[in-house]
């Protein structure tokens, strides 16, 4: 066993830093769980020993781990106080923490190999009116600034471009609508634009069969990659909260991931997006299917454009195709597998035999059958 892996194991002792993160405590605040939970993950590196060269970086360093668990909950306890612009220049403090800054760069991922293979990124929008232009599945458009939401990763009022890496994902995200009410896209990467992976969980980094749960073709086993998995795992934490009351108008577990966006706008020269697994099922943290990204536009074209200029020449698109539509395509029956198995969990199995699912073939009819182009900004 790696170095790396014992460390994982004795991070995963007991449940409190497995994914999902919910504060289940009727009695307890998002902030005293993520503290709680925080507490327990030094504990853990209190206890680890000058031996392997993983462990023996974090043996050398608890003092700086605890300092980023302190930061995040002082970011938190800004922003909880009314003071949004302290927050801020708290998260931009945090990056200049040296732990963290010489770390950065090994989870930033360029989009390279979206741009030179088959793989492509997929948008999902419900309409009850027909959607025929690429205009139409591309980000909110600025004059319509209004209808942007609160998300996970968004900034108030600031339009961005959400996509998933399956169809399937971009349902769930949706909340699972009415399939015949869907009209679908699929993106095609035409820059090596960078990514925040975190896109991960400790869970995930145990699996000996990675290139099955990770979207990146770098070599997972880096001593250097798998440190910056750790030194950025509290502010991961800190941004993989279920949400505690579903209908409210704030969520207190989006506060950190919206001021991480927020420092992903202003530094677009060194990251222009973050990827990020789904918390819809516990069963898409653990698939490279259920992975989401988010890209801010650049804000320099918000007064006199419609749509990013950046992010237009960044991607091209399929015009929108109703799910009616290709499901009415004369398609070659699907080939059969003796090993389909769903057992006691529907979404496990669903996910496990993808391939097998009207997501995925819908996915290869448009790859195949629509032709990508950009979307005038």
């Amino acid at each position: 066993m790696s170095d790396f892996q014992k460390v994982l194991n004795k991070l995963l002792q007991g449940h409190r830093l497995k994914e999902p993160f919910t504060c289940a405590d009727t009695d307890k605040s998002y902030r005293d769980d993520l503290t709680s939970r925080f507490d327990n993950f030094l504990e853990r590196i209190d206890k680890f020993k000058d031996q392997g060269v993983v462990e023996k970086f974090f043996f050398n360093n608890k003092a700086e781990m605890r300092q980023v668990c302190e930061q995040v909950i002082n970011v938190l306890d800004e922003y909880l106080t009314g003071s949004a612009g302290r927050a801020y220049s708290k998260i931009e403090n945090l990056f200049e923490l040296p732990i963290v800054g010489n770390n950065l760069n090994y989870l930033v991922h360029g989009m390279g190999s979206y741009s030179k293979s088959d793989k492509s990124l997929y948008r999902v929008r419900y309409s009850d009116s027909d959607l025929r232009d690429r205009k139409d599945l591309f980000h909110i458009p600025f004059e319509m600034r209004h209808r942007v939401g609160t998300q996970r990763y968004s900034i108030a009022g600031l339009p961005c471009l959400y996509l998933g890496s399956s169809l399937y994902v971009c349902w769930q995200e949706m909340g699972k609508p009415d399939l015949n009410k869907l009209y679908l896209s699929r993106f095609k990467v035409n820059q090596d634009n960078k990514v925040l992976n975190f896109a991960y969980s400790l869970e995930t980094l145990k699996h000996t069969g990675l290139e099955e749960f990770f979207i990146w073709d770098e070599d997972k086993n880096d001593t250097n990659l798998n440190i910056a998995h750790i030194v950025f795992f509290p502010l991961l934490m800190a941004c993989s909260y279920n949400r505690a009351h579903e209908n409210a108008s704030f969520h207190a577990e989006y506060v950190i991931p919206n001021l991480l966006l927020q420092w992903i706008s202003k530094e677009k020269s060194k990251v222009s997006g973050i990827s990020y697994n789904s918390t819809k099922t516990k069963q898409l943290r653990n698939n490279k299917v259920g992975v989401n990204f988010v890209f801010p536009p650049n804000t320099n074209s918000i007064i006199s454009k419609k749509f990013c200029p950046d992010l237009s020449s960044s991607f091209h698109l399929t015009k929108p195709v109703s799910w009616q539509i290709l499901d009415t395509i004369n398609r070659p029956l699907r080939a059969q597998n003796n090993d389909f198995s769903v057992g006691n969990d529907l979404e496990e199995g669903f996910v496990k035999n993808y391939q097998m699912t009207k997501f995925f073939e819908f996915e290869q009819l448009l790859y195949r059958s629509f032709k990508v182009d950009v979307v005038d900004a």
